[in-house]
Order: C-alpha cells, then sequence, then structure tokens
C-alpha cells in the first residue's frame, strides 16, 4: 500500500492512478481572503455550493460534504474521521482576494486547513473496479454511440461549445447525452451514477464520440412506475444501447484518509 502524509492542501507529486479517476489535487491552494463559517442547526437535511464573482457560498454542509467538494471525491473515498464529519453542518460565506483565480476547491481546502484543521494523507489501495469493455467480440457498437464529427474547438465567443455532457435524473429516468466526447470522459460520468465504485476505461476505443443513454436508476421513485419500468438498468443500458459492458475487476484505488479534524471555532 502506498501511503503520503499531507497537510490537507499541501501534496506531492506521487504513483500510479486510474486513468478514470481524478487524482486528489497537489497544489499548494490560495486562501479565501475572508470567510465566515457558522454552524446551522436549523435540522434541514438539503445542502448546496454556489460561486459567483468574487465570493462562495455553502450552505448546511456537513464536514464530510465540505471534504468531498474540496477534493473532488466520491463519497466512498473519504475514509475514517470523527463522526460529527457526517453530522454537524455548516454555513459558509467566503471572498476570493481580488485579482486572484476564483478556484473555490482550491479555496475551500485551504479554509479546510485553516479553519478546520484538517491533517490528511492518501492512500492507494486494490479494490474492486468496473472497467467498461467493448462487449461484442467483434467489436462492434450499439446503436447509440457513434463517432463524433463535431469540431470542439468551433464554439463562437458568448456561445456554449457544441461538445460537453448533460445528465438528468428525475421520475422519468436517468439521461445522459454526449456530444463530441472521449471515452475517458464518459467513465468519468458513469461513475457519478450510484455505482459507488471506481469506472475505468478499457474499451480501446480512441477518439471522441456522440452517445445517448437512457436507464432506470436503482433508487427511482417514479411517479408512473409503468413508464420506468420499461428502461433497463444501467448496466442493461449500456449493453443494449452502446454495446458496452461493465465488468468486475481489481484495480488500485486512490482514498483520502482524515487523520485529525476539530470543529470550526464560531466567528
Amino acid at each position: 500500500m502506498h501511503s503520503l502524509r499531507i497537510a490537507c492542501g499541501l501534496v506531492a507529486a506521487w504513483g500510479v492512478l486510474l486513468s478514470a479517476q481524478t487524482p486528489i489535487p497537489t497544489s499548494t491552494d490560495v486562501a479565501f481572503e475572508v470567510a465566515s463559517v457558522r454552524q446551522n442547526k436549523s435540522g434541514e437535511r438539503n445542502s448546496s455550493t454556489s460561486g459567483r464573482a468574487n465570493a462562495f457560498t455553502a450552505t448546511n454542509v456537513t464536514g464530510q460534504e465540505l471534504i468531498i467538494y474540496a477534493y473532488r471525491l466520491r463519497q466512498f473515498q473519504l475514509a475514517s474521521g470523527p463522526g460529527w464529519l457526517g453530522s454537524d453542518r455548516f454555513d459558509i460565506q467566503a471572498r476570493v482576494p481580488e485579482g486572484a483565480k476564483q478556484d473555490n476547491r482550491a479555496m475551500t481546502r485551504a479554509l479546510l486547513r485553516d479553519r478546520f484543521k484538517l491533517v490528511a494523507h492518501t492512500e492507494v489501495r486494490q479494490e474492486q473496479v468496473y472497467a467498461l469493455i467493448v462487449d461484442r467480440p467483434d467489436g462492434k457498437l450499439g446503436p447509440q454511440i457513434k463517432p463524433s464529427t463535431r469540431d470542439c474547438q468551433a464554439s463562437e465567443p458568448g456561445k456554449p461549445s457544441p461538445c460537453g455532457v448533460n445528465t438528468s435524473v428525475n421520475d422519468a429516468g436517468g439521461t445522459l447525452v454526449a456530444n463530441g466526447q472521449t471515452i475517458e470522459q464518459l467513465v468519468n460520468a458513469l461513475a457519478s451514477f450510484g455505482l459507488n465504485r471506481m469506472v475505468i476505461d478499457r474499451t480501446s476505443l480512441k477518439g471522441s464520440f456522440d452517445v445517448e443513454l437512457k436507464w432506470r436508476p436503482d433508487n427511482l421513485r417514479s411517479a408512473n412506475p409503468a413508464q420506468a419500468s420499461d428502461l433497463p438498468s444501467i448496466f442493461a443500458g449500456l449493453q443494449e444501447q452502446l454495446g458496452l459492458r461493465l465488468e468486475t475487476q481489481r484495480g488500485p484505488v486512490e482514498f483520502l484518509i482524515v487523520d485529525s479534524i476539530e470543529r470550526p471555532t464560531p466567528d
């Protein structure tokens, strides 16, 4: 097991990562100019984060949610920590320094270090992962994935790019539409939909693709059960619509281990 100790945002460069796994950030973090951190005792369960010009706000977030946001983790990548990390909730209002690049995640990492006294380290462990592979031996793909002819650099100033990923999960089910995306970018999107494992690309497919995928999320409580039942699981949807398959394998997964953290003192 590979281990490297860090003090929140200060991390040295290191070894093996999955291609579809976002590395835990390695740069020294610029801090917010000023930040208010107060405990939220409203009893509400919903939380949110938002950034606008020169400002950042987090409402009713747990320390756990804050770390996951700051380090771009999936929930299972955050290991250990005291019980209050997932129960105590906080409101944060912060201002970005004048003239500084607005990187809210990096500045939140600095806030965790300075106000929550977070000390953590990373570990790479061999865990079960999902490998995305081509389902058919002849390599033929499904009807809902095609090589893209879009020029992703052709967007006009002030207009959105013709390429990207749009996803939605609602009472009608889950939908993923990707235009001009590589398989690795598709894998990153797939890993966000309740799979609770890292997903790695082992398709050997090159280039960019246009994709449309529809599925029935496991936790869907549809207002129209008949409509929801017509959709496949994400596993079956990948096979039927894209000609791809998720296969359980073992591979290296990076975790953030919380060594110590303190409740912040009120402003």
